[in-house]
């Protein structure tokens, strides 16, 4: 799993937190053994630890990465404790059956299946509807299916149009989506990140996805300054940092100017003769 993976991942799995919910960050459902439990964590585990993030270079989100770490780390002690995992149950009869399961349910099925479903059909809220067709539209992401991906976007931003988080993906799927002509994908997709940035000003990523989007339209003045704001607040953004020193190298090559003179051949003076081809080696002039 590289780097953006990794980024993407803990992005997805720190909403479970909020809810607490063991089963889903471990992406399993409530009647999951303890052998799947063990295993969910160690994937995870594998992931996560602060080691793995370091030798990643994401010191940047390693706040965020040992938050996640130590929450898989409590619903692994939970889940795999019999009496604990009762209790759990007992406190959150409703966790997993609005996340993890419809989730699990909703990659099991194709993508014009699950478009066709009705939210109210669900059996949930209107949010944890959106949040089903967000995680749906985060997978097709990995697989590049931007188009597909933006339907699911859509539909998870009809119940929360102000979602950063949503509107930031949304813009990151029009982005990338190479079916669109440029001019309509890069507008479209510079209106829904900056939506996400009025959202949360602090989010580096927004701020990133905003310079490559100044960046593909030529306006780089915009573009670095949305990499410095972004850098601001992740001080380590590998990203942004190639980014920086790619602009770097384009403003010296730029301000060294012109292209080196070509080369041109010798040519005979005027008035001098010219010899048959071959004959002038044997007949050198002086």
């Amino acid at each position: 799993m590289d780097a953006a993976d990794i980024r993407q991942l803990i992005a997805e799995k720190t909403t479970y937190i909020e809810t607490k919910d063991y089963y889903g960050v471990l992406g399993l459902e409530r009647d999951a053994s303890h052998g799947s439990v063990q295993k969910q964590y160690f994937n995870l585990v594998k992931v996560l630890h602060p080691d793995r993030i370091a030798r990643k270079g994401l010191e940047d989100i390693s706040d965020e990465a040992a938050a996640l770490f130590k929450f898989v780390t409590d619903a692994h002690a939970t889940l795999t404790d019999p009496a604990k995992r009762k209790e759990y149950e007992n406190k959150a009869p409703d966790v997993g059956a609005t996340t993890s399961e419809l989730q699990a349910q909703a990659a099991s099925r194709t993508t014009q299946e699950l478009l066709r479903e009705d939210p109210g059909g669900l059996g949930v809220s209107a949010t944890e509807a959106a949040k089903i067709f967000f995680h749906k539209g985060s997978m097709l992401m990995k697989k590049g299916a931007y188009g597909d991906a933006e339907k699911f976007f859509e539909r998870a931003l009809a119940a929360e149009p102000d979602n950063a988080r949503y509107n930031l993906q949304m813009g990151w799927a029009l982005f990338q989506n190479s079916e669109r002509s440029n001019s309509e994908r890069l507008s479209l997709a510079r209106e829904h990140v900056d939506r996400a940035l009025k959202g949360d000003e602090e989010n580096a990523e927004a701020h990133y996805y905003m310079a490559r989007l100044y960046k593909e339209s030529g306006q780089m003045d915009k573009c670095r300054e949305h990499l410095e704001a972004s850098l601001k607040r992740r001080p380590n953004f590998i990203e942004v940092k190639r980014e920086l020193r790619l602009l770097e190298m384009r403003s010296k090559k730029g301000a060294k100017g012109g292209s080196p003179r070509k080369k041109t051949r010798n040519t005979k003076t005027a008035g001098e003769k010219r010899l048959p081809f071959g004959l002038d080696r044997l007949f050198k002039r002086k």
